[in-house]
């Protein structure tokens, strides 16, 4: 049974791998009928597996609970076992000391046979030298006189053989006992030791069944975890398709209102084809990573054209200082604790060493020497001639790095959800850490909440976080800063970064009046991302909204410094409301899509105007 089951699982799991095959299609051009057949299925492979998942989870947990009662099972019966053990070993004791007495008992009656001898001999010569006896029994008394010294003797040896006969046939008798009490122990640990062998025939039955399932649960949490994968893809090119395909491909009407701005390309999976790990640049913020506060590509662009790491810093994270603080230890996931300076010496995120010529590694060597660091100091490896960054770069990142650890008082990641952290090779990094020991960014005398950004794409700048974290409050050291100026453009994706330009096609007040009332509808999106204050998309409309204006009459968006839309705002004839520019490219997007409009807004980075 259980090999037919595993050929089951294997055989469902090789139709799973062929459907995950099929479904893993090229990221181009497709109708949205199209992408959604495709989104539908892959949600139904999804849910196969986990339901599949399900029930071996469920499979393993009875198998386990299935091996806990055999251990205890096979733990009654080493119980036993060593019972019958101590039993027959406290019998072997026993018989041993019975062995001993009966040895003992036998040379007594040796002893005893041979006093006799001796004192029969002894008293026959007594007897027969003494004179009083003689003078009494006369010469013929040597007759009666033997008669009764021989019957006397005789009497008293029977006696003394009689009662050690005795005891040594007791001893026997109870040595017989011993013995059979022996042999029904020793039949006793023959049938435990084959209730011992079933059971662990059955814990070994019960850890390969596990081994097997185990496997299985491996095997289709990959499975789940591609198919999850593949949704993305789909959820990317649906956006692809309602975003981008025919967006602003409608002449614009007078008198009407368009949304206008530009995006970043390469952007996440569409471009980069969903090889690069990062997805590429978020099209929900227009940056390559969240767009707060440093970006690391700015970083290298600033510290080439002669910029201090102080100096990047306090331009990203806008009225802080930088200053030496106690140094802390810090809890590293799968790591455990450790000062703060090997944490950072440790990090990835940028490149480890800096970029310098043969006299700056002569010139560092000999600083090295002065501070008496050993030849094996982490911190004497500093520069390269090629692979490398900025060595002001790379120390900004250091700072920024040390300052986020600075206030998670609970342990930290060790990827990029929190910061990457190399555990197999740390140290890497000790002569930034070195010389940017315990300096941390500081404002209004509190360590800040250092978060930085891969790459500000949209070509101005970071941005204020309440723009692409909806739920944040402002901080004065998290605003929009510009670094068009001095930013360094990567290569990602493989493809030359550039900028687009895109504008939607117009829509008169009544039209998007009625994008409001559909808005309301929770039936018409497809997921609640909970970007607002509400747990339904639908009530963000009516609640944040459309109860707030009354009717619609006229629309405008709110920048922050950096381009990006903050907020969008309703004016209607009961009042103004304002939401979350991400929030409204989320809703006016899902309803260009679902009602089949080949319309959206291609990045955070728009504004509103009315068509002359």
């Amino acid at each position: 049974m259980k090999e037919l089951a595993l050929r089951q699982f294997n055989l469902f799991i090789c139709l799973i791998l062929m459907l995950f095959n099929i479904f893993v299609v090229d990221v181009q051009a497709r109708t949205i009928e199209e992408i959604n057949a495709d989104k539908e299925k892959n949600e139904q492979e999804i849910a196969k597996v986990k339901a599949e998942l399900d029930r071996v989870t469920k499979e393993l947990q009875k198998t386990q609970s299935d091996k806990n009662s055999s251990l205890s099972e096979i733990n009654k019966v080493k119980n036993e076992i060593a019972g019958i053990e101590s039993q027959t070993e406290l019998l072997k004791l026993e018989k041993q000391m019975l062995q001993n007495e009966l040895q003992s008992k036998s040379l007594e009656k040796e002893e005893k046979e041979k006093l006799q001898d001796e004192q029969i001999v002894s008293t026959y010569i007594s007897w027969k030298s003494d004179d009083s006896m003689s003078a009494f029994l006369g010469s013929s008394g040597d007759i009666i006189k033997n008669m009764l010294y021989f019957d006397f003797m005789t009497k008293e040896t029977v006696l003394g053989v009689k009662s050690l006969a005795g005891e040594i046939d007791s001893l026997n008798q109870q040595s017989l006992e011993f013995e059979k009490q022996a042999a029904e122990l020793e039949e006793q640990l023959v049938a435990l030791d084959q209730k011992k062998a079933f059971w662990e025939e059955q814990i070994r039955l019960a850890d390969e069944a596990m081994a097997n399932v185990k496997n299985t649960q491996v095997q289709l949490s990959s499975i789940n975890s591609q198919l999850e994968e593949q949704q993305k893809y789909f959820n990317a090119e649906l956006e692809q398709a309602v975003a981008a395909a025919n967006s602003g491909s409608k002449p614009l009407v007078s008198g009407e209102i368009y949304f206008f701005g530009s995006v970043g390309l390469p952007r996440n999976t569409i471009e980069c084809t969903g090889s690069f790990k990062y997805y590429g640049i978020n099209p929900g913020t227009d940056a390559f990573g969240h767009g707060l506060g440093m970006s690391q590509w700015g970083a290298y662009g600033a510290a080439n054209k002669g910029w201090s790491a102080d100096s990047i810093l306090k331009h990203y994270y806008q009225g802080t200082v930088i200053e030496a603080r106690e140094p802390r230890m810090i809890t590293v996931n799968g790591v455990g604790k450790m000062s703060m300076e090997d944490y950072v010496s440790g990090l990835g995120e940028v490149p480890d060493k800096a970029c310098g010529t043969m006299e700056k590694i002569e010139a560092w060597n000999v600083y090295a020497d002065s501070q008496g660091w050993a030849a094996n100091d982490p911190k004497r490896d500093k520069y390269r001639l090629s692979g490398c960054w900025p060595e002001e770069a790379i120390k900004a990142q250091i700072i920024a790095a040390r300052t986020y650890a600075y206030n998670r008082t609970s342990s930290i990641c060790t990827s990029d959800s929190c910061q990457v952290y190399d555990a197999s090779g740390p140290f890497d990094k000790a002569w930034a850490a070195w010389e940017t020991k315990d300096k941390v960014i500081v404002a209004g005398g509190t360590v800040i909440d250092a978060f930085y950004s891969g790459y500000n794409s949209n070509g101005w700048g970071s941005a204020n976080i309440e723009t692409v974290w909806t739920k944040s409050s402002p901080r004065s050291y998290l605003t929009a800063v510009k670094d068009i100026d001095f930013t360094y453009t990567p290569r990602l994706c493989n493809q030359d970064y550039r900028r687009l330009n895109f504008r939607t096609n117009s829509y008169s007040v009544e039209v998007l009046r009625s994008m409001l009332a559909w808005g309301q509808e929770r039936s018409n999106w497809p997921d609640q991302s909970n970007v607002e204050s509400y747990t339904w998309n639908a009530d963000v409309v009516r609640y944040q909204i459309v109860n707030k204006i009354g009717t619609l009459t006229e629309m405008g968006v709110e920048n922050d410094a950096s381009g990006r839309a903050n907020k969008v705002v309703f004016r209607g004839t009961n009042g103004e409301a304002k939401i979350s520019g991400i929030f409204f490219r989320m809703l006016f997007n899902t309803w260009a899509g679902r009602t089949f409009k080949d319309d959206g807004i291609k990045g955070i980075t728009f504004d509103v105007a009315v068509a002359q």
